[in-house]
């Protein structure tokens, strides 16, 4: 089932076959878990085909739907109706003879107003173009996102309010979309991981014990008193010179922090009570780390040098040596894991070593190593995840001007037809769900260069298209 978003008030519902459902809808007071009987709030339509539209909805407040059949349900879905917003200046707004809304201006696209945050159905689910779920409205960059387990997330960035909540940086969502209170940091958070039902917290904030301060601090979920407290620098220390954690990564006895911070390299290795190593032993001269990977217990160091990126690898010992597989003609462009196995963007001469082309070299804990032949418009640039076998990712098709999150599917060796046009500055995967974040409009928006109209349920209306004699109509 998927839920399509026609204005600020409709909703559009759609299932897969044609035979007769019972939807019930809930819009008010959500506090469970969608469940047969008799539940404040819900709405009956029985015995309705795909795809039944809903009316009269209210801006902004969540609408969870499910579909009955023979008293089971058997999907079910959510999403919030959101106002449109342009992502230029509108001009003129006129009042058109029939009733619909002419909007003219200096704007490119028009999309529902989901803020600065976005929950999709993961790419596994099999809807195209989803969406987005019921999410509150985030006024701010998220940064870093990790699920709780339980289907909600732990959000940390640069944002003040998430829903009609003060949360300075920080805040616990549910399932459900409702901000939950647990408030540990306030400030700028810049990394969330989370292991063991514990909690890493990496940016410069302040906790209820300690002042404001570039920081990793490690809490027990729902504690505000960290288990420990690190400080990394002292933001108002270097004015020429701004201190920030980039990343925070968890390998299997140590956490690596990157950033702009007080120590060699821009890099600090803590033990899981809260110690500094003295680590690496070895240094050498990463100029300044872009980005860094941990797997099996390595450190892996993205650095570039004249425009150009080089790749180091450091163990737990801190020996060090540039990244390299001996391939001919190899040149490394970029690097990334999951929970499984280690990923590198390569190009080398595969006809000289008897292999086919591949764009992508991946590596298992026990060091075995294989090649993975994905079309070069798939070869993932930029933000990039793995998550189940398939690849969350930023890229642009030869034949298309718009720059997409993307899906491939590693299982399969294809693109997935997944997300909508966007450019997010952030991806964060669930099992079920994926959580995007940018500074721009990405979510549903629609292609309406200068002109948009609606009805007078304020449903954007298709693209107005011009005959011969200069007449413009709806198609």
């Amino acid at each position: 089932m998927s839920l399509e978003v026609l204005g600020p008030r409709s909703v559009n519902v759609s299932w897969d076959d044609n035979e007769p459902r019972t939807i019930m809808v809930i819009s008010d007071g959500i506090t469970a878990e969608v469940s047969i009987g008799e539940l404040p709030g819900v709405s009956w339509h029985a015995g309705v085909t795909s795809p039944f539209k809903l009316e009269n909805l209210k801006v902004d407040q969540p609408v969870y739907v499910a579909l009955q059949q023979d008293d089971v349900i058997t999907a079910w879905s959510s999403t919030t109706p959101r106002k449109w917003i342009a992502d230029g200046e509108i001009k003129t707004i006129q009042q058109m003879e029939n009733g619909n809304i002419f909007l003219g201006g200096d704007f490119e696209y028009i999309a529902p107003d989901h803020g600065s945050a976005v929950l999709l159905p993961s790419a596994s689910s099999g809807i195209a173009n989803p969406t987005p779920l019921a999410f509150p409205h985030v006024n701010g960059l998220v940064y870093s996102a990790v699920d709780d387990g339980q289907g909600g997330w732990f959000i940390g960035g640069n944002f003040t309010k998430v829903g009609n909540h003060e949360k300075p940086g920080f805040a616990h969502i549910d399932r459900m979309g409702q901000v939950l209170p647990w408030q540990p940091v306030e400030g700028d958070i810049r990394q969330i991981k989370k292991r063991n039902g514990i909690l890493y917290i990496g940016g410069t904030y302040k906790t209820v014990s300690n002042s404001y301060l570039v920081a990793l601090s490690a809490f027990e979920i729902n504690n505000d008193t960290p288990e420990f407290h690190v400080e990394l620098a002292d933001p108002a220390g270097y004015p020429e010179y701004p201190t920030y954690v980039n990343q925070v990564e968890l390998a299997k006895d140590r956490i690596y922090v990157h950033g702009h911070i007080n120590f060699p390299d821009n890099i600090v290795a803590i033990d899981y009570n809260g110690n500094i190593l003295n680590w690496p032993t070895e240094l050498i001269d990463f100029f300044s780390p872009l980005k860094i990977v941990t797997f099996n217990n390595d450190l892996y160091i993205q650095t570039e040098v004249f425009m150009l990126p080089f790749f180091y690898k450091i163990d737990a010992a801190g020996k060090a040596g540039q990244l390299s597989f001996d391939l001919p003609g190899e040149r490394l462009w970029g690097i990334f894991s999951d929970s499984e196995y280690l990923y590198i963007n390569i190009a080398f001469n595969a006809a000289a070593i008897g292999e086919k082309p591949a764009g992508i070299i991946r590596l298992d804990a026990q060091g075995n190593r294989s090649f993975l032949n994905i079309p070069s418009s798939q070869i993932p640039h930029g933000t990039t995840v793995v998550h189940d076998e398939i690849i969350y990712y930023i890229n642009r098709h030869r034949d298309e001007q718009q720059v997409k999150l993307r899906a491939f599917s590693l299982k399969d060796n294809k693109d997935i037809p997944w997300a909508t046009s966007s450019y997010p500055s952030t991806v964060s995967v669930s099992d079920d769900t994926v959580l995007i974040s940018s500074t721009v409009l990405f979510a549903g928006r629609t292609y309406r260069p200068g002109q948009a109209v609606l009805n007078e349920n304020e449903e954007l209306l298709p693209e107005i298209t011009t005959d011969s004699s200069g007449t413009r109509f709806h198609p």
